[in-house]
């Protein structure tokens, strides 16, 4: 991935959590009726973080992603900037929360 200018060493830190976006994107692919071409479609979102604040299953599936990000991505996507923001936000919101599929082990696979 190139990036030319680190964009978050530009930001106010720490971020304010209303600051804080999640960019993600849906990718689908489609076959057009007519000549049967396959068109590869991208849907970018940016959705505040705030947005998620009463969505306890995402917040959780969210962390637990940034948290298993390589530490090259990790510095690509800046979360030396916003991470100690989104960390304590939350530490406030989830507590021990652990999602009822996710099983005494946290990580989504059964227990034995």
């Amino acid at each position: 991935m190139f990036q030319q200018e680190p964009f978050a060493d530009s930001l106010p830190s720490p971020p304010k959590i209303e600051d804080i976006h999640i960019r993600h994107e849906r990718q689908t692919l489609r076959r057009l009726p007519r000549t049967r071409a396959v068109m590869f479609l991208v849907r970018t979102y940016l959705t505040p973080l705030t947005d998620l604040l009463e969505e306890r299953d995402s917040l959780y599936s969210l962390r637990s992603a940034i948290e298993a990000w390589p530490e090259e991505m990790a510095r690509y996507k800046g979360r030396h900037v916003w991470a100690d923001v989104f960390r304590r936000v939350c530490d406030e919101i989830l507590g021990d929360y652990i999602p009822d599929e996710m099983g005494e082990n946290g990580t989504g696979m059964p227990t034995e």
